[in-house]
């Protein structure tokens, strides 16, 4: 985009009007502190304005390519900077998944406690973890045991990497992180109370990410089988687990 821009920019000449009207509009909005949107609508009506007296002028077509593009970038740069962190946490939590399968990280506690998991990562996270409260009396039964954590490193700083087994010996990732370092998204949505969970299918891997509490979670298997039964890691002994059952 960057270099299409350039090779046009000779054609797109803004009108000195139209910089003198955004010049003002960009004082005025430093001096109240207005809302970035009030911006971009305030800048949508100058284009507009533009482009209806341009068309009676015969250069509208200029002047509405030129807002077009800059609305563009506006509108899909953020957009794309989430998604490019939301990959990044996927690809993250996918390596983590490979070097615990290949003895790089090997756990540096064994529980099957989340309680005792959770009071284990207390200072060597920056941050509070949180997993669902064990209710093994419930009568329900297991798929999913939990083995195990050892923090990892993320960005310049740490995340916590806990780890599961099934009952049939498959292995599984929980990768937790602060969700004011990392991104989730994409992928096909599937809605359960007033969580969104992204499931992402990776070669032979299957992701699941979402956000809670502050909180950033990727899951990671390679146990075929819908997202909804991925989730039952979490959900196995919670009240809601007939949510996530198979509906095959």
């Amino acid at each position: 985009m960057s270099r299409i821009l350039r090779q046009a920019r000779p054609l797109y000449s803004a009108p000195s009007e139209l910089r003198a009207r955004i010049s003002d509009m960009l004082a005025q909005h430093s001096n109240v502190n207005r809302r970035a949107d009030s911006f971009f609508q305030r800048i949508l009506a100058t284009s507009k304005d533009k482009w209806i007296a341009g068309v009676r002028s015969g250069c509208g077509w200029r002047i509405a390519s030129a807002a077009v593009a800059i609305i563009l970038c506006f509108v899909l740069i953020p957009n794309g900077m989430r998604r490019v962190k939301a990959a990044s946490y996927e690809d993250t939590a996918i390596s983590s998944y490979r070097s615990y399968l290949n003895g790089g990280y090997p756990l540096e506690i064994h529980s099957s406690s989340p309680e005792v998991i959770a009071a284990w990562f207390t200072g060597r996270v920056p941050f509070v973890v949180r997993l669902p409260t064990s209710n093994s009396g419930s009568g329900s039964q297991v798929s999913y045991l939990l083995v195990g954590a050892r923090v990892v490193p993320y960005k310049s700083s740490h995340a916590a990497l806990i780890t599961y087994e099934t009952t049939g010996a498959g292995k599984i990732s929980l990768l937790v992180a602060s969700s004011q370092s990392t991104e989730v998204g994409g992928g096909d949505e599937v809605r359960a109370g007033s969580l969104i969970f992204h499931y992402h299918k990776r070669g032979e891997l299957n992701v699941i990410t979402w956000n809670n509490h502050g909180l950033a979670y990727a899951l990671v298997s390679d146990i075929p089988g819908s997202a909804k039964e991925s989730c039952l890691v979490c959900h196995q002994n919670m009240a809601d687990h007939g949510n996530f059952a198979s509906t095959h």
